[in-house]
This record gives structure tokens, sequence and C-alpha cells, in this order.
């Protein structure tokens, strides 16, 4: 974040630590030049970066307590409060290689981001709606489970659960309304192992049983 800015903690809780680390005459567009790159895909990125400070005037980088570069920041918020000899030159040396660590993870992560074809996925869903878990679905598209559970959220507003449930309905609806199946048969086309949660997830639903909505609309 450049210097002056405002910025509001949102959802902090018992566990959130917040560390602002402040360095006299620190200037992000020298800082870059340090990096003396020759690789154009490494300049085109700091390039970006530039652009970014420049009109967003902050980078966010998000990680995990078990990531190499978030453990790394444990050390430097050490170093920081040591106040020993040479800490601020080893704590902008550790903080170079966090931030390149860290912009490595996040540009892996956009690269994997983009190959997640939602219209795919919906098909997929659609095809294997009785049997599909969260687990099998990763594994189709070459995900780690935790990781695409949260892709699936960003992407379409809903954990994958919630998704599922609703196309489940969508389709159990469909079939109530326009075909003479019995209903029990429609559960275990639906992949339900029980009766009970089928007819309570969709009353919470419609608002009504099968037999009724079948007996209201039925053409």
């Amino acid at each position: 974040m450049t210097e002056d800015q405002q910025y509001t903690v949102k959802n902090d809780s018992r566990k959130t630590i917040l560390t602002k680390l402040k360095f006299a005459h620190f200037d992000y567009e020298q800082y870059f030049e340090t990096f003396d790159t020759e690789d154009k895909r490494e300049q085109s990125i700091i390039k970006e970066l530039d652009q970014q400070l420049n009109n967003q005037h902050f980078i966010w980088f998000k990680t995990g307590k078990e990531m190499h570069s978030a453990r790394m920041m444990d050390r430097v918020i050490h170093e920081y409060l040591a106040d020993e000899v040479f800490g601020e030159a080893l704590v902008k040396a550790q903080l170079k290689l966090i931030f390149v660590m860290s912009l490595r993870a996040k540009i892996i992560s956009e690269k994997r981001d983009k190959k997640f074809n939602q219209d795919k996925f919906e098909r997929y869903v659609e095809e294997n709606l009785a049997t599909v878990t969260l687990q099998e679905a990763a594994e189709e598209f070459g995900f780690n489970m935790n990781y695409f559970s949260n892709l699936v959220k960003r992407t379409l507003g809903q954990n994958f659960s919630s998704y599922l449930n609703q196309q489940k309905m969508e389709r159990a609806k469909e079939l109530v309304v326009n075909g003479n199946d019995p209903i029990k048969d429609i559960i275990t086309a639906l992949g339900y192992s029980s009766r009970a949660n089928f007819y309570r997830q969709f009353n919470e639903y419609y608002g009504e049983t099968p037999a009724g909505m079948r007996k209201r609309l039925k053409k």
C-alpha cells in the first residue's frame, strides 16, 4: 500500500493480525528497478504492478498460514520488533523474497483460475447430477479439492453443495411437472439416499410438496 492511503479491516477475529511495516523514503518505483530483469514476462508483470499501485495504491496477496511466505512473514515481524543491528537490512531482504514468492503464487493461481471453464463445470454437474461429489469434480477439472471449492464459490457466488442442491431441485421440478414418474423414482434418479431429506429440501426450496406441485402445475 502506498503512503497515506485509507483502508478498512473487515471480518477480523481474535486470530487476525494486522501488521504495518513503514520505512522512511521508500519508493516502490525504485524498488521495482532493483529487480533488473531481462525477462519480458517479468518486465510486463512489473509494469502492471507499477500501474496498479499508481491507480489503486495497493497490491493484495492472499496467503494461508501454511505457505512458506506466510511463515517468513512471522520471522520478519519478529526481526522488525527486535530492533537488532542490521535488522532493517535483513527485514528488507526478507520482504523482497516474500514479495517475489507471493507474486509468483498469485500469478500461478490466476493462471489456474483461467483454466476453470464455468460452462464445462455446469454441464459436468448436469450430466452427473445424481452422483457427483466435490472431490470427483475437483479431480475432473484438475484442482486440489479445497482450492476448487473456493474457486467454485468465487465464480458462482455460492458453494458447491448449494449449487448442487439448486440444480437437483430445478431438475426435480422439471420431472415432477413434466413427467409421470412416481416421486420415489424421481428421488432415486436424483441420487437421494433419504426420502425424508428430499422432501425436506423440496419443501424448503419451493414451499410445497412434490405431489402438491404436480397437482397444481401438471399440464
